[in-house]
């Protein structure tokens, strides 16, 4: 797991379009979006929870996972970037469920045209 984070994610949602845009920022702005609907966006949320009580919850499943990074990448803190990834499942499972709600709440476009009438 690469624990150099050189860019950073915004979500964005356009009014009204029922869905969210995934774009990162970083040195090279010219990059892609990626739009879900709030539907896969909940259900990115549910799959990261799952994984991540998997990780937490489950026999052996952190060692596991040091055993992967120190026979699979050359990691001089094979645990520790396996408790980053864990961390990590879950810290973007919180960002997306917080953000997805704030673009459910978020008026549709025809609410505020009606608003400006």
């Amino acid at each position: 797991m690469n624990t150099d984070h050189p860019t950073t994610a915004t979500f964005d949602t356009a009014p009204g379009a029922g869905c969210c845009h995934l774009q990162a920022e970083g040195p090279d702005h010219a990059q892609p979006t990626i739009t879900m609907t709030l539907t896969e966006v909940a259900d990115l949320v549910e799959l990261l929870d799952e994984v991540d009580e998997f990780l937490r919850l489950g026999h052996h499943a952190i060692e596991a996972l040091t055993d992967f990074y120190r026979t699979h990448h050359d990691d001089n803190h094979p645990r520790f970037v396996a408790l980053c990834l864990v961390d990590s499942v879950s810290f973007t499972a919180l960002s997306l469920r917080g953000r997805s709600q704030g673009a459910s709440n978020h008026p549709s476009r025809d609410q505020e045209q009606t608003n400006e009438r």
